[in-house]
């Protein structure tokens, strides 16, 4: 994997119960394999798992949202965190809502950021035959960037659904928030994902 213009290589440890996944990993720069290879295997594999301990799942997070009563804290990947209706994942249902928001890597040139903004929707995770009904401007956080709200279909069934996506732009990459929702409930859910991405601040 390339990060910052830097091949870099990884060590990898997943574990976990029935009902949770851990996943402690370490990378290092692929030129340095000899000196911290094992100095960051070893790292990697002195991690212990203490299930009775409770942790803030939002713990050191650079940003923070408010969800909406009526969609509950998921989980949390790296500093993507996932809200769902009921809390679980994965959702089973594609008429259920999801909403992601993560930061990512990579600096997009003010010119190009509104098609980019449609690009990216277009190739959201799970979902096919994307249509774009809008994309405007906003600014959140002292951040400008696009929301966009578009139309598709689940990737494995097939039905219909509505796709919400906010992009917001900083100086070292961007944060995106995304939602998604079977087209029956977007009525009910659309608006709630409007009211969640404005809760979005930067710590």
């Amino acid at each position: 994997q390339t990060a910052h213009g830097v091949e870099v290589l990884k060590w990898m440890l997943i574990f976990g119960n029935e009902t949770r996944s851990i996943m402690v990993m370490g990378t290092f720069p692929k030129p340095l394999r000899d000196d911290l290879s094992e100095v960051v295997k070893a790292a990697v594999l002195s991690a212990r798992w203490d299930v009775e301990k409770k942790v803030d799942p939002l713990e050191g997070l650079g940003y923070s949202v408010d969800p909406p009563k009526s969609m509950k804290f998921a989980g949390r990947m790296g500093n993507a965190i996932t809200y769902t209706k009921d809390g679980e994942m994965p959702v089973t249902d594609p008429a259920d809502p999801l909403f992601v928001v993560s930061p990512g890597d990579g600096v997009v040139q003010p010119g190009g950021r509104e098609q980019w903004a449609a690009m990216r929707m277009r190739t959201t995770a799970e979902t096919k035959n994307i249509k774009i009904d809008s994309n405007d401007t906003i600014e959140l956080a002292g951040l400008e960037g696009y929301e966009t709200v578009g139309t598709g279909q689940d990737a494995d069934s097939g039905e219909a659904i509505a796709v919400y996506q906010v992009l917001l732009f900083s100086d070292g990459g961007y944060y995106i928030m995304a939602g998604i929702v079977g087209a029956k409930n977007r009525e009910t859910y659309l608006d709630a994902f409007k009211a969640f991405a404005r809760t979005f601040k930067v710590r």
